[in-house]
């Protein structure tokens, strides 16, 4: 089964929620298993370069079917160095980000970017616990 839109949006809602809660700003993304963006918001006071940040963040988390912070460990790999140029920038590892699945499959990922990476994957943490999947 796949991610609705209406899913994303409700995910989103409750990744602004708990960065509210938090007192920070952040941008989320919520992508499809195939990468496709679903929903992006940015909040008022969060940096614009996060809403950017989050879409590839949330990409990646998506292509590999791991979180964020799994991925770092492989940002100075050359065939990761290499598949971020070949993205544009699309693929890139941070946390912060964490893929969504559903009946044991990938059908998506979340990113939340504009706070530090704790308050990050809290936010996207609460983004899937509105969905009730696992991560």
């Amino acid at each position: 089964m796949s991610l609705t839109s209406n899913e994303a949006l409700r995910m989103v809602a409750a990744a602004q929620q708990k960065a509210g809660e938090a007192g920070a700003a952040i941008s989320t993304a919520v992508v499809d298993a195939g990468g496709h963006l679903l929903a992006l918001v940015r909040m008022e006071r969060s940096p614009w370069l996060t809403a950017d940040s989050a879409h590839a963040m949330a990409y990646t988390a998506a292509g590999f079917g791991m979180a964020g912070a799994k991925l770092t460990r492989f940002a100075a790999a050359p065939w990761f160095q290499a598949l971020t140029v070949q993205s544009g920038g699309l693929v890139t590892a941070a946390d912060g980000a964490l893929p969504i699945r559903r009946d044991g499959s990938v059908i998506g990922a979340i990113a939340c970017s504009g706070a530090s990476d704790e308050v990050d994957l809290a936010c996207a943490e609460a983004g899937i616990a509105a969905l009730g999947v696992s991560v």
